[in-house]
């Protein structure tokens, strides 16, 4: 595939004036390759956003106050949102949202491992909004800042103002829970060290055994696998450690970056 891609004069065309900065508008600039790799981006990105949805069920139902169940609702009416702005994108390439969210087969939907467990309670939720949302708020600012489709780009700019606050909503509980009792601190401690390895996992594959890099070559994202997870972890692990929390992961003065304190599957 890469030995095909590099002969073809449209696809070097296309990958030279996008490394100069060019950014496409319209179907019309894409090669099919270019196409290919820009829909299966967006597709996986607005399944994502889905998918967050039913994970919040319980802590809706559990949460301590009223304040905290239009929190969590809050957040949800956002992630439904960011999902229909990627999905009204993907309509413009001819496909239908509706079939897509209603008569898929359930095996066809994207997800990460992250996003396969119904949060218990609020303290769980919170503790992904800190750390999952961050995640994914890393994503998508990657393509905001990078993607060379640049509807992509522009829709993208809501979406991660809103994600700011899931963050820092996150950030503010987590604090409070792991300074209100004993009782909460252990469970804040129990939901990070459940969570951080699949949170560090969203990022995908190490660089070094990643195969595909058509992401990079035409510039949807800008940075790998790996350099995201390192931007991930220069916010969580400080932060934790501002905290208290104990995460396995460290800043390694050698090798002047963050390193995970066990090996990633």
């Amino acid at each position: 595939m890469a030995t095909r891609i590099k002969n073809d004069p449209r696809e070097l065309a296309l990958q030279e004036r996008i490394a100069a900065g060019y950014q496409l508008e319209n179907e019309e600039e894409m090669t099919p390759r270019y196409r290919d790799v820009l829909v299966n981006t967006i597709h996986i990105a607005a399944d994502l956003e889905v998918f967050t949805l039913p994970t919040y069920s319980p802590a809706i139902r559990t949460s301590p106050t009223l304040e905290d169940k239009i929190a969590i609702a809050s957040a949800c009416q956002d992630e439904l949102g960011h999902a229909q702005v990627m999905y009204r994108i993907l309509e413009e390439f001819g496909y239908d949202t509706h079939a897509f969210l209603f008569e898929r087969d359930p095996a066809k939907w994207r997800t990460f491992q992250m996003l396969e467990f119904p949060h218990e309670d609020y303290i769980e939720s919170v503790v992904l909004m800190c750390f999952g949302d961050r995640a994914g708020y890393i994503t998508t600012t990657d393509l905001e800042e990078n993607c060379s489709y640049a509807p992509f780009a522009r829709s993208l700019r809501k979406v991660n103002f809103e994600e700011t606050f899931h963050i820092s909503h996150g950030e503010r509980w987590v604090r409070h829970f792991w300074n209100f009792s004993d009782e909460s601190r252990c469970r804040v401690q129990n939901c990070i060290e459940f969570y951080f390895p699949l949170c560090a996992a969203w990022f995908g594959m190490p660089d070094q055994l990643k195969t595909r890099t058509d992401q990079i070559a035409y510039k949807i994202r800008g940075n790998s696998n790996d350099e995201m997870r390192q931007k991930w972890l220069s916010r969580v692990v400080p932060f934790s450690e501002n905290v208290g929390i104990k995460v396995p992961a460290h800043y390694d003065e050698k090798a002047g970056k963050y390193v995970l304190d066990y090996e990633p599957p």
